[in-house]
């Protein structure tokens, strides 16, 4: 159920923000955790009992996960993730979001403000991960993306 993906997802996010060792962080970047975020964020369809609403929670969830796996001073997990994520979806499904996307269609004012912060997000995700690529092919390191 959508309800308990949420709830797992904001788990986790608790579990890697604010723990100054960094612990958490790089073992979930070291498991299959990148890649199983990768494809629930990507996912076209989560079912037809899964509402718009609860699917923007799922994104946006994933989402703010993915960039708490970025925090802190190490860069591993920005390597990690350029290895595993597919940026051209996500992009494409950031850009869903900004525009409220077909899924939306009959749900409340606030499902448009998920979609945007979702949307959102994402997009913040993928900048910052560009961005990392881009200083690495400028230092001379390889990245997956490179």
């Amino acid at each position: 159920n959508a309800a308990q993906v949420v709830a797992c997802i904001s788990g986790l996010t608790e579990f890697v923000q604010g723990n100054e060792s960094q612990a958490n962080t790089r073992m979930l970047v070291d498991s299959k955790l990148p890649e199983v975020l990768g494809r629930l964020v990507c996912k076209h369809d989560y079912g037809e009992d899964v509402s718009a609403t609860d699917t923007c929670a799922i994104r946006l969830g994933t989402a703010t996960l993915l960039l708490a796996l970025l925090e802190g001073t190490e860069r591993r997990a920005e390597v990690r993730l350029l290895q595993v994520l597919d940026l051209e979806r996500i992009g494409e499904v950031a850009a869903d979001c900004f525009r409220g996307g077909s899924s939306a269609a009959g749900d409340t004012r606030s499902a448009d403000a998920s979609l945007v912060e979702a949307g959102y997000t994402l997009y913040t995700l993928l900048r910052h991960l560009y961005d990392y690529h881009d200083e690495a092919v400028d230092a001379g390191v390889t990245t997956a993306r490179a």
